[in-house]
């Protein structure tokens, strides 16, 4: 081992002169074609990726599903089935008892239409509900959510419903008795229906469920009839099937619906379905509105006071851009009916 060390036996002689000469400058004659230059790099710090929009990403698709948790308290759950839709309430809230944590409250389908039968949630007989019957307080209380989402016991055992507010959810087929076709749209038509009560003229409503087949086709048998149409005042859409084959079972026949929930008032069913006559015979009472055929839409409102009659709908005044481009499309219009080669 110590002869392993001595300098006889090293190979390289001790790093002497000639082992020395191999750390000296190239010879002249050699040149690098591309030689270094000495100095600091460009990026001073290390790269971060972009963050980008939701929106953006390859992972989220247009018709991805969203959904809502609707935290509830008590029993409240019980009002709400799965695949079938929900109402929420728009001002009761309810508290669980810890500090300010709040409840919301929910309700079915079934559980709105008898709570309509009650004699508060009625219009007085002299004031006509086509446009008036949002002095309801039920009525805007009470919103469509969406559709509840989750197995049967899913829904009864917890007090966390998860609710879809657009995008494609499964849905009871409660619209119709037969097999609806792809594309049709299906809604909840708010009907009124004039009652008398202790010799008092009353309007009571319902929310009836049925599909666009029903405005577009009035003679054909549906869960809407004649006369039902004829006194609706509105509907909630809920959205356009696009599959009828998800349950065949007679009792538990399921839809998939691309679920788009917005409000539809009568003169945009007249409007998409003129054969439909929503609300025609609404229009032979007293009080009614004037000009029903126009395109001025009545949205929802956010309050209503009920000492004072609902304003009339307005087409709001054109922007400049918007009046520019009106006045080149009646140009080009009148271009073409003067040239005779349009």
């Amino acid at each position: 081992m110590i002869s392993s060390v001595t300098p006889s036996s090293d190979p390289f002689n001790g790093l002497n002169d000639d082992y020395k000469t191999l750390f000296k400058p190239l010879p002249f004659p050699v040149q690098l074609e591309q030689p270094g230059v000495a100095d600091l790099p460009k990026k001073q710090k290390l790269d971060v990726p972009e963050i980008r929009a939701s929106k953006t990403t390859d992972r989220k698709k247009s018709n991805a599903q969203i959904v809502y948790t609707r935290i509830t308290g008590g029993n409240n759950h019980m009002h709400a089935k799965s695949e079938h839709v929900m109402f929420v309430s728009r001002k009761k809230t309810m508290c669980s008892g810890r500090g300010h944590d709040v409840r919301s409250v929910v309700a079915s389908l079934e559980s709105i239409n008898h709570m309509l039968l009650d004699e508060s949630s009625h219009l007085d007989g002299d004031i006509n509900p086509l446009d008036d019957w949002r002095r309801v307080s039920a009525l805007r209380n009470w919103t469509l959510d969406g559709i509840t989402l989750g197995l049967d016991n899913e829904a009864n055992e917890s007090q966390a419903l998860n609710v879809c507010i657009q995008g494609f959810a499964p849905v009871r087929n409660v619209f119709c008795k037969r097999i609806p076709n792809i594309l049709e749209v299906c809604y909840l038509i708010l009907v009124a229906e004039k009652v008398t009560i202790d010799g008092k003229p009353m309007y009571k409503f319902e929310y009836v469920p049925c599909t666009s087949h029903a405005l577009a086709d009035p003679k054909s048998a549906q869960h809407l009839s004649d006369a039902q149409r004829k006194m609706a005042v509105g509907s909630w859409q809920i959205g356009r099937i696009v599959d009828t084959a998800a349950v065949n079972e007679t009792d538990q026949h399921t839809l998939t619906l691309n679920v788009q929930i917005k409000w539809v008032g009568w003169r945009a069913l007249r409007l998409c379905y003129p054969e439909s006559n929503v609300g025609v015979n609404l229009q032979g009472e007293p009080n009614a509105p004037i000009n029903p055929t126009s395109l001025q839409l009545f949205e929802w409102p956010t309050e209503v006071d009920v000492n004072k009659p609902l304003p009339k709908p307005e087409v709001p005044p054109m922007s400049d851009a918007e009046l520019k481009i009106n006045k080149s499309a009646i140009e080009d219009e009148t271009q073409r009916g003067s040239d005779p080669f349009f």
